[in-house]
């Protein structure tokens, strides 16, 4: 009887373990319609948390992983009291992913002087109007840093 009992709780045990909930997300990816999967990761973290298994009441936690590399964020990643379980964000691999609070401006060309520009990228169909701007992960202040 005792090991019946004990073979029971290990089935248990293991089908909750392979119940868990893994949501993945990796740098460069461009499909959002993707469902989070290992081989077909979201491209952000704000698009894994609109990932419809967290809605769903479960009292396992969701593991949502985040692939190594450099990820800017153009909206604000929310978490809200709709979400129906725990969710551990967490970075996968040795280099740990980075968030960055902003969009990456390319396409630099000389102007005149010491003056160079780049076109700004919209966001989300908008245009980006910005307040501070970083150079080689240093912050440019006063007329360096002025959107037009």
């Amino acid at each position: 009887m005792r090991r019946l009992l004990f073979l029971l709780a290990a089935c248990g045990w293991c089908a909750s373990i392979s119940s868990q909930t893994h949501i993945y997300v990796a740098h460069g990816t461009t499909h959002t319609a993707s469902g989070g999967s290992a081989k077909r990761p979201y491209p952000s973290l704000c698009e894994a948390l609109k990932d419809a298994s967290l809605y769903q009441s479960s009292a396992d936690t969701a593991y949502i992983d985040i692939a190594p590399g450099d990820y800017y964020m153009t909206e604000t990643a929310t978490l809200t009291s709709r979400i129906a379980r725990p969710v551990v964000i967490r970075g996968e691999g040795s280099t740990r992913p980075r968030l960055i609070g902003g969009i990456q401006i390319s396409g630099w060309q000389h102007y005149r002087g010491n003056i160079y520009r780049a076109p700004i990228p919209q966001s989300n169909g908008k245009k980006v109007s910005f307040e501070q701007l970083f150079r080689l992960e240093e912050r440019r202040v006063g007329k360096e840093c002025r959107s037009r």
